[in-house]
């Protein structure tokens, strides 16, 4: 990332940007830090959490609508196990993976497979916006 990137970031393209680092945390390392994801895009923590307020998310929210999605994903392939999807994602037990997945989408991980839906992602944005969640609820854009 080329310095002064991330100042001059819109929402979308700062979206983008901590989703991949993100995305590529989990990938190696489990789940990412504030601090870590941070020092990936070359600046401090409390920067980032005040771009991210200046365009209305959370870094709470942009790790959530990540697990999400990848969640959604790796559901997908039935062969998988549940625990070691929620291992994949930083969850330390296949229970806590569960009950975050029936926040964000309604529906247990179980039921997800069963029938899955297109973009059940969005399902966190709308619950959050119905009861007055924070301004990172709004959808994911693509």
């Amino acid at each position: 990332m080329r310095r002064g990137q991330l100042a001059t970031s819109k929402r979308g393209d700062l979206h983008r940007l901590v989703s991949r680092v993100v995305v590529a945390a989990l990938a190696e390392d489990g789940p990412p830090g504030l601090p870590m994801v941070a020092c990936r895009l070359r600046t401090s923590p409390r920067t980032l959490q005040r771009r991210l307020g200046v365009v209305g998310l959370t870094y709470g929210g942009v790790l959530d609508q990540v697990r999400c999605q990848l969640a959604e994903q790796m559901l997908t392939n039935r062969e998988r196990k549940i625990g070691d999807i929620a291992r994949a994602l930083g969850y330390s037990d296949p229970g806590h993976f569960t009950r975050a997945f029936r926040r964000w989408t309604g529906r247990t991980p179980m039921d997800f497979r069963r029938r899955p839906r297109a973009h059940a992602a969005r399902q966190i944005h709308r619950r959050r916006a119905r009861a007055g969640g924070e301004a990172s609820a709004r959808a994911v854009e693509n």
